[in-house]
């Protein structure tokens, strides 16, 4: 399984929704996408063939994936959040409940102390710094296999979780659950009251013009950046150093989820375990790619030994 079929079925995918549904995209986002995918992998062309340097050729090699896989993921999750459908709050505030979880409760936990929301704030805007993190340190600590992996992992749980957000559509638990702009003024940004307007703006017909530069991310269920602190947390096991500061900082992004990022709590449980299959699915493909062929069967004629 390879990481650019993986970004290049996405990408056709995009098109053809982008195109069906009426969507033009800002083509200066589009240029520089390009321009920064093949100066990345120019790069690695480079260190890989003229002046070798296994680590950090495909160091840029997985930066150009994860580049060109964000640009076109993004689009296509406004496609999906404008093919309309039942919206799901309803169900998934029950299903919370079902849990045995108290959203607005631990809203109102988290406001009331402040060094918690500050420092879950923190982690769950370290997202991108993360994925940037995890893609140089692998590949320049030499574990080609696993960014490898990570690569693919990520792509078919982005890919995933915009299927899934297209299929079981969702504003989010701040506008799902009725909570007013205001009531927790140091957890709750503005944007996710943003984010559940320009997903209404969608399904209406609207809201056509996209800029890859100035995109929300508007998926509610299932929550990418759960799924994120799963791949994350799995990549930087493999470092000893690493390997604690990462769960704990994954943890802290996790429980910041619901509340920094108006998801409800089974949006998290269902991101958790998007990434966990996606793991298990990209590890599996590594394997297989890379089992040796079975010897051939050997033949004797007339005293010969044959291959």
């Amino acid at each position: 399984m390879q990481p650019w079929r993986i970004v290049a079925l996405t990408a056709v995918t995009a098109a053809l929704g982008l195109a069906a549904l009426g969507f033009t995209v800002d083509s200066r986002g589009v240029a520089v996408t390009v321009c920064a995918t093949l100066l990345c992998e120019a790069l690695a062309l480079y260190y890989r063939a003229v002046r070798p340097d296994p680590r950090l050729s495909a160091s840029l090699t997985a930066v150009a994936q994860v580049v060109v896989f964000s640009a076109v993921a993004g689009p296509l999750s406004y496609v999906a959040a404008a093919r309309g459908g039942q919206l799901w709050d309803a169900t998934f505030a029950r299903w919370d409940m079902c849990l045995g979880v108290d959203w607005l409760g631990y809203a109102a936990f988290v406001e009331g102390h402040p060094l918690f929301a500050l420092a879950g704030g923190l982690a769950y805007d370290s997202f991108k710094l993360q994925i940037l993190l995890v893609l140089l340190v692998l590949g320049f600590t030499g574990r080609t296999r696993a960014l490898a992996e990570f690569v693919v992992a990520f792509a078919l749980s982005g890919a995933a979780v915009v299927l899934l957000s297209g299929l079981m559509p969702a504003l989010g638990a701040y506008p799902g659950l009725g909570v007013p702009p205001g009531r927790f003024p140091l957890i709750a940004p503005r944007d996710v009251y943003d984010t559940a307007a320009t997903v209404v703006e969608l399904r209406r017909g609207g809201a056509r013009s996209l800029s890859l530069s100035d995109l929300y991310g508007i998926i509610s269920f299932p929550s990418f950046h759960a799924a994120g602190a799963v791949l994350f947390c799995a990549a930087l096991w493999r470092i000893p150093v690493l390997r604690w500061p990462a769960a704990a900082w994954e943890a802290l992004m996790a429980a910041a989820t619901p509340t920094h990022g108006g998801h409800y709590v089974v949006d998290v449980l269902a991101g958790g375990a998007t990434a966990a299959t996606a793991l298990v699915a990209a590890r599996a493909a590594g394997r297989t790619r890379e089992a040796p062929e079975p010897a051939r069967p050997e033949v004797r004629a007339r005293g010969v030994l044959r291959a």
